[in-house]
């Protein structure tokens, strides 16, 4: 499966990696899978370094609508996009677009570096 995710309860936290060509219903399971977990609200680090292909317009927006339609239910976590090539850096920004909430949204070019900003709502969480 080209979309796969890991939700943990204890950290407050999501992993999702895409690899290969994604399918417009992979998204609608992952966004499925947090509503279902209640973890919308945890911290979310989306790697897209592995995706070929394009996502679409119509598919960013579609998942950035579910997005805003969630976050006027409740409060949505920060989410850290991994995004290493030019091309999949484009895809990270279109989306980022789209799915305009209130919660901190940032793209990396290092997964490190995406980790460690992830890391910081739980020192600020804890203080």
């Amino acid at each position: 499966m080209p979309l796969q995710w890991t939700i943990s309860h204890p950290q407050r936290l999501v992993l999702a990696v895409a690899k290969g060509e994604v399918a417009p219903h992979e998204f609608s399971s992952y966004v499925g899978a947090i509503d279902q977990a209640k973890a919308s609200g945890y911290r979310k680090m989306f790697d897209i370094t592995g995706l070929t292909g394009q996502l679409g317009d119509s598919l960013l927006q579609s998942v950035g609508r579910a997005v805003q339609e969630k976050a006027r239910e409740e409060a949505i976590g920060p989410i850290a996009i991994v995004a290493t090539s030019d091309d999949a850096y484009r895809q990270a920004a279109a989306y980022a677009d789209f799915a305009r909430v209130e919660r901190p949204l940032r793209i990396f070019r290092e997964l490190h570096e995406a980790r460690r900003w992830l890391d910081s709502f739980v020192a600020q969480e804890a203080g």
